[in-house]
């Protein structure tokens, strides 16, 4: 009875194990001046990013943890998506931007919603990067400046059916608090979800193979 015991309490020790405690990390990603940096500095509440309206600015990868929905994730700021593949500062920024991109857990694409968005070139490059699996979130940035009804109007089964549609997984202002308090919120479900998923799918794997030592012993 003491074996069993013993047995019982190291599944239970599996089934908190999870991830192996790694903190799952959101990344912003997105065009240069499409407000990652600006969003970035709100949702940590303090300014940690340099935020200029001058392409390039941001060229390293800077991270920091975030609390919010009762779980800690990390959150990182990138430089803005460009084709370059040279070595200067500008594309070695890129090499470094591909590499957080592929060890991310939520990819956050950050659009600016002030300027006009073409809709068909937008699903073009978000099925890129939901053509790698990852969990993906289409945030519109710089909402203050946009007419709310033309971002929030539901589009007909008609429109749907003719084009892609602009929806917008959230619509955020650095200037509007509520609205960065609300994706804060919405960024650490979603990590939570994948946290929750990525456990079921490791203990399923794991449960597999212990049961089979446990019931021998």
């Amino acid at each position: 009875d003491a074996i069993r015991q013993r047995l019982l309490a190291i599944l239970s020790q599996l089934q908190q194990r999870g991830t192996g405690g790694r903190r799952l990390e959101g990344v912003l990603i997105g065009l240069p001046n499409a407000g990652k940096s600006s969003l970035f500095n709100a949702l940590l509440n303090e300014s940690r990013v340099i935020v200029s309206a001058t392409a390039g600015t941001t060229r390293d990868a800077i991270s920091a943890t975030v609390e919010s929905e009762g779980l800690t994730f990390q959150l990182t700021d990138t430089a803005g998506i460009e084709e370059l593949h040279d070595d200067s500062p500008r594309g070695l920024a890129q090499l470094m931007l591909s590499e957080r991109i592929q060890r991310a857990d939520l990819l956050v694409y950050c659009v600016d919603a002030s300027q006009g968005v073409d809709v068909e070139q937008l699903h073009r490059e978000l099925n890129q990067f939901k053509a790698s699996g990852k969990r993906l979130l289409c945030i519109g940035t710089k909402a203050d400046a946009v007419q709310a009804a033309q971002v929030f109007q539901a589009p007909t089964q008609a429109a749907q059916q003719s084009k892609p549609s602009l929806v917008w997984d959230a619509l955020v202002s650095v200037h509007h608090q509520d609205s960065v308090v609300e994706l804060r919120s919405q960024l650490a479900r979603v990590l939570g979800e994948l946290r929750a998923s990525t456990m079921a799918e490791a203990l399923q794997h794991t449960a597999a193979r212990c049961s089979v030592g446990i019931d021998r012993a």
